[in-house]
């Protein structure tokens, strides 16, 4: 006569399940904590391959760079794009475009920004630009990392986005000026003397229509 056999249920209390659930959210948070900040990655990247000795005092770790990577927003708007966080009624948004891959990257990247806000660590200081001084918070400074691989083609979107700006740019770096969903000015960062090239094209950008038109 065939023998039945009954299968053995294995019960796991409901104790184990909460502390099993317990363990691995524990382990994810803490995954996301030890991450370190996007900004800090930024800022170390670029500070890695500096060969500026004055990179830090014109280009400190607490900075006013706005990180963005990409021109439309991402999935459910989380991970704004360049069109809409530089879309702001009467702010004056200056993007730069560069990677620390790029020859002299960090460089660009510090001049850019010592040239707008200036900077009293180094010697001579460098003076804030009027365009700062002017306008203080209504100027906001964005970086959108590129390295220039086919940036021909990101030129064509923003000019598709921006019908009358006629952006002419084959690679970067490269720093764009929006206001009210407008381009004020562009300028491929390619002069002998790049810190007197950013000093002439923020006074360019303060003496625009655009830029005056909201100062008066």
């Amino acid at each position: 006569m065939a023998k039945k056999y009954r299968a053995v249920e294995s019960k796991i209390h409901w104790l184990t399940w909460v502390i099993m659930a317990t363990l691995v959210t524990a382990m994810i948070v803490l995954l996301v904590v030890l991450q370190p900040a996007p900004k800090d990655v930024f800022y170390d990247s670029y500070s890695a391959v500096a060969t500026d000795v004055n990179f830090e005092k014109k280009l400190p770790k607490d900075n006013n760079y706005i990180l963005i990577n990409r021109l439309e927003d991402g999935f459910l708007g989380i991970n704004k794009g360049l069109y809409s966080v530089t879309n702001k009624v009467d702010q004056v948004s200056i993007v730069y475009f560069g990677a620390p891959s790029l020859e002299n990257g960090s460089n660009h990247l510090a001049n850019v920004y010592a040239r707008l806000y200036g900077s009293d660590k180094v010697d001579p200081v460098i003076a804030p630009s009027d365009l700062y001084v002017q306008l203080k918070d209504q100027v906001k400074l964005y970086h959108f990392e590129h390295d220039g691989t086919e940036f021909s083609k990101l030129v064509e979107r923003l000019n598709e986005k921006y019908e009358d700006a006629k952006i002419v740019a084959s690679n970067v770096p490269f720093v764009l000026v929006l206001l009210n969903n407008e381009v004020v000015d562009f300028a491929v960062l390619s002069e002998e003397n790049i810190p007197l090239q950013l000093f002439n094209f923020y006074n360019d950008v303060l003496a625009s229509d655009a830029v005056q038109a909201i100062l008066n």
